[in-house]
This record gives C-alpha cells, sequence and structure tokens, in this order.
C-alpha cells in the first residue's frame, strides 16, 4: 500500500531515472555532442517536484533538422502527455520544448534546450552528464547570458487562431502543474502571481489574490493556507475544462491526456502536504 510519505520518494527515483535513460540514449545519437543539466538539479538543490532543465549541444549541420522536428526528437525517449513550444525560451540558433512525460503520480517536467555545437559552452556549476568534444567551460552567471536571446518572440511559430488557442490551452496545464509545485514549497507571493497568469492568458478575467498572513511555527494554519490555495487551484482548472467543448468545436486540439495527468498530480501534492479544515473552523 502506497502512503502520502511514500509519493516524494516515489518521484524522486522516476526523475532519477528518467535523466539517466536520458542520458544513455543521446549518448547514442552521432548527431549530439553533450548534455548536461542546469538549474536546481545541477545545483543540489531539488526536490521531489523539480524539473529537469536538459541541455544539448547538437553537431551544427544537424541543429536545423533537430530543432524543427524538435517534438519527435523528445518523444523518441517515451510518449509525452503534453509537448508545448515556447519559441521566446530558445536558446541562440537553438530550440526549446517543454514537454510532460508519464509518471506514477503526475508527470516529469522536462525542458529540451538545443542549441549548436558551435555556440555551446559548459557551466561551471552545471552538472555534465556525457562530452564528446571537450566543451569550453565558463562561468555559471556568463552562461545563463549566454542562453538568453535579445528581442521578444511569438510563443508558436503561428499565427493561426485556433493554434494559438491550442497553445494557450497548452500553456494553462503546463503553469497548473508549476502552480502545484509552489503551492507545496510554500511561496505564496510566486503563486499569487502565477494566479494572474492564469486568469491573463486563459480565463480573460482578473483574480484578486490577497496573501495570507501565516504563523510560521502554525503547521495546521500553513496546511489550510495551501487548502485554500489547492481549492483555487481546482476551481480554475474546472473554469478551463468548462470552455474544452466549445474549443474543440473551433478546431482546438483539447490535451486530454495531459489534463488527467495534471490533476494526478495536484491529487499527489495535496495528499502530501494539505490538511483539510475542520467543520467549523475558520475558512481562509
Amino acid at each position: 500500500m502506497i502512503t502520502k510519505l511514500d509519493i516524494p520518494a516515489i518521484r524522486t527515483r522516476e526523475q532519477q531515472n528518467l535523466i539517466q535513460t536520458l542520458a544513455v540514449l543521446l549518448q547514442r545519437d552521432d548527431r549530439v555532442k553533450a548534455a548536461w543539466i542546469s538549474g536546481p538539479i545541477a545545483r543540489g538543490e531539488d526536490d521531489w517536484l523539480s524539473d529537469i532543465d536538459l541541455y544539448i549541444a547538437v553537431a551544427d549541420e544537424s541543429i536545423e533538422d533537430i530543432v524543427y522536428s524538435r517534438h519527435e526528437f523528445a518523444a523518441r525517449f517515451m510518449t509525452p502527455t503534453l509537448s508545448m513550444d515556447q519559441m521566446r525560451n530558445a536558446t541562440p540558433r537553438g530550440g526549446y520544448l517543454l514537454v510532460h512525460y508519464p509518471g506514477e503520480y503526475g508527470p516529469q517536467h522536462v525542458d529540451w534546450c538545443w542549441q549548436p555545437e558551435s555556440l555551446a559552452n559548459f557551466s561551471d556549476n552545471g552538472l555534465l552528464l556525457f562530452d564528446k568534444v571537450g566543451l569550453p567551460v565558463v562561468d555559471g552567471k556568463v552562461w545563463v547570458k549566454h542562453m538568453h536571446q535579445t528581442g521578444s518572440r511569438s510563443p508558436i511559430d503561428s499565427t493561426d487562431s485556433s493554434d494559438l488557442a491550442t497553445h494557450n490551452l497548452q500553456f494553462f496545464w503546463a503553469i497548473s502543474l508549476i502552480f502545484a509545485k509552489y503551492i507545496v514549497r510554500g511561496d505564496d507571493q510566486t503563486v499569487g502571481r502565477m494566479m494572474g497568469l492564469i486568469n491573463e492568458r486563459l480565463i480573460g478575467s482578473s483574480s484578486r489574490w490577497g496573501s495570507q498572513s501565516v504563523h510560521p511555527e502554525s503547521q495546521v494554519v500553513r496546511s489550510q493556507v495551501r487548502w485554500t490555495q489547492f481549492q483555487v487551484l481546482r476551481g480554475a482548472s474546472d473554469r478551463a475544462k468548462s470552455l474544452h467543448g466549445d474549443l474543440g468545436g473551433r478546431g482546438v486540439v483539447v490535451p486530454a491526456e495531459a489534463i488527467a495527468e495534471v490533476e494526478r498530480f495536484f491529487d499527489a501534492c495535496e495528499s502530501v502536504v494539505v490538511v483539510q479544515p475542520s467543520v467549523g473552523s475558520e475558512q481562509w
């Protein structure tokens, strides 16, 4: 029988196995010259909620083909439940893809980032998976600057209304997963900001989100605030799903499998950290 205390350990083990699998299969691809992890996992600051920030150096003559077929590339390793473009996150002359892979308690989130070998370098605070060509090592702050492109780009390479609506729907479920993570972590400021982002991008209405006054030594109060935050997230999810019938009729692709996975992740998060207020208790 699985208890709530098993969930973080299971998801952490699942994440580690996914990284190992990706490393082995990427190393077999002659076009891939190096691969590494950045972010909290690389710095040893990760938790069972962390996503995988995966960077890949690709032979210059292959980068265009790989970026063009990035959805197919990411699906070679495991069939995703969600695969979402965000063009402005792409590295210079490279590509980016947000991917959810199925997991026991909701999806494992991988941010895929490809870049040409000639522009690639390795951060001194990264976690190297393999390096076939001896990439130059640079300071972490310098590396971050190299990763960011100048100027603004559209989120997807399309102006078709149904494509844009599909992207907004994918964006909602992708950001909802991240939203749930920050509820668990107790980051009320980020939770409030993300709630506004969800409303702006999909629901199209404003939402007042007052930060809760929480006594840091009161675990019961902290849990009840999280319970309230999850009710808001569930409410936004229900509002999004209520739009699906109309959207599907207008050619918008509704990511049904991704939705089921994300909602299973909500359940897992709540079971680990949330205690519902007792009947008659003050509502937050």
